[in-house]
């Protein structure tokens, strides 16, 4: 304002090195919402000089968006976008570019003869523009000394327990004694039966006489 006080910020995407936007002051002639684009190839660079020049009507897809504020300085204005999401990371042709709802903002405060001023845009001021390119995250510090990995070692030949200790005083109680006497199985064994007893044998047969083996051999 008046007296130097910063009323708004918005975002913005200028000119670039090979394409700079304008340096000095200059003013609005102009605010035009919903604008025709006059494409003109000539004075765009990369783009073939010798194709026509075109009229591109207005429309979400148009490369000015909502609104062009015209700039005294020839072929150069302050305008939207159709893509709001480049708005800080890419270049221009050499205008102010600002999102569709940004430029429309101001442009709905603005009058023609407003003062517009551009500085270092093409001098040495530029250098001072953020860069917008993350760094690469620093690697972890591969020189420090690392831990003493040969210290002693907790000792594994300490005595171990005496497994061959004497046995308590006493018999042995790890064998079967197979000394003691085994029941006597003689003794223990059941009596056995009497033999039954025996008929006595048949008398001898009488010898036979002569005089029997006479008569018995007579008809």
């Amino acid at each position: 304002d008046a007296g130097g006080r910063i009323l708004y910020h918005f975002p913005t995407t200028l000119g670039s090195s090979y394409d700079p936007s304008p340096e000095g002051s200059f003013h609005v002639l102009a605010i035009t919402e919903n604008p025709w684009w006059h494409y003109q190839p000539a004075i765009l660079k990369g783009r073939n000089p010798n194709a026509p020049p075109a009229q591109i009507p207005p429309g979400p897809n148009s490369a000015v968006g909502r609104v062009w504020m015209t700039l005294s300085a020839e072929h150069y204005g302050i305008h939207g976008t159709k893509s709001p999401e480049t708005i800080g990371y890419a270049v221009s042709a050499g205008c102010v570019r600002l999102a569709n709802w940004d430029a429309l903002y101001l442009a709905r405060r603005l009058t023609p003869g407003t003062p517009v001023v551009f500085r270092g845009t093409r001098t040495r001021e530029k250098s001072n523009v953020v860069n917008r390119t993350p760094a690469a995250p620093a690697r972890p510090d591969t020189t420090r000394p690392r831990p003493d990995t040969t210290r002693a070692r907790p000792d594994t030949t300490h005595a171990r327990p005496d497994t061959t200790r004497a046995t308590p005083a006493g018999p042995d109680a790890t064998r079967r004694d197979t000394s003691r006497a085994k029941p006597d199985s003689a003794a223990t064994a059941p009596a056995a039966a009497p033999a039954p007893a025996q008929t006595p044998a048949p008398p001898p047969a009488p010898v036979p006489t002569a005089a029997t083996d006479s008569a018995a051999a007579k008809p």
